[in-house]
């Protein structure tokens, strides 16, 4: 059974993993094809972006966070919020639309660039896993029990931390459409080569999920699959902070101010139903 568990949580990595590192570098592509037409409407793709990640945290992934009854939690997801703080101290904001193509020197943003983010999408990263091995193994052990005892009528719910894992997942996902669409811009500003381009997309893609086997190792040699809740509290605060930025950022015009209220309204409808139906 355990042999079972390990290659199930091992097949799960490896598609998550294909699908952050494959979102990236197509998103990359489709940037490097459309390049003027996204420019133009980056604003947009962002606000509707971070509206979806926006549905996902308020509807699903908080409420199943706080199922951990303790005030931690709270105070690990406002540390996750400074903590984003500080490393937009070393991005300049760039990953939430900061423009610095126009300044002198900013190609020696490039490598706090790559640091802040590398962080950034690393410890996103180790929550997706984190007592993965545990929480397949314990459903494994519910199911034998439930077909030998079908008559106690009751319900463990144990898997509402799998659930909440599997929509942080998808919130990482489209979160990385936007953040991979402002890198892209921004790189492209600095008129780098394709291979340097798409080179330092890859890079970018591999670290969340280096972050999630990381989490995945955690739990297999160590008790910290116990913590997963707050991993993943730290990394939603994180998330909070970038997609705030977002959503609040937008035109002093009244048209573009509109606008930006209809795509952050038809956001956070499209991530409600898509992920309720």
């Amino acid at each position: 059974m355990v042999y079972l568990c390990n290659l199930i949580a091992n097949m799960n990595l490896y598609l998550v993993s294909l699908s952050l590192i494959g979102g990236v570098l197509i998103t990359g592509g489709i940037v490097l094809l459309f390049t003027d037409l996204i420019s133009a409407k980056k604003r947009y793709i962002n606000a509707f972006a971070a509206a979806i990640v926006t549905a996902l945290i308020f509807v699903h992934i908080l409420p199943e966070i706080y199922e951990v009854k303790s005030v931690g939690i709270g105070f690990t997801l406002m540390a996750g919020m400074i903590f984003q703080l500080f490393l937009e101290k070393i991005t300049h904001g760039v990953e939430h639309g900061h423009d610095h193509a126009h300044s002198k020197g900013h190609k020696s943003i490039l490598i706090g660039l790559f640091i802040g983010l590398g962080i950034h999408a690393l410890v996103e990263g180790i929550p997706l896993f984190l007592g993965e091995v545990e929480g397949i193994e314990e459903v494994a052990n519910q199911h034998q029990h439930h077909h030998h005892h079908h008559d106690h009528g009751h319900d463990h719910g144990d898997g509402a931390s799998t659930n909440s894992k599997w929509k942080y997942i998808s919130a990482i996902i489209v979160h990385n459409i936007p953040l991979t669409v402002i890198i892209s811009l921004f790189l492209f500003s600095l008129e780098i080569s394709k291979i340097r381009f798409f080179l330092f997309i890859f890079l970018f893609s591999i670290m969340t999920p280096i972050g999630a086997s990381l989490g995945f190792a955690f739990s297999e040699s160590s008790n910290l699959h116990i913590y997963g809740n707050y991993f993943m509290a730290f990394s939603t605060g994180m998330l909070l902070h970038i997609i705030t930025s977002i959503l609040f950022e937008h035109s002093h015009s009244k048209r573009e101010s509109n606008l930006h209220l209809i795509i952050i309204t038809a956001g956070i409808i499209v991530g409600t139903l898509l992920f309720n139906f």
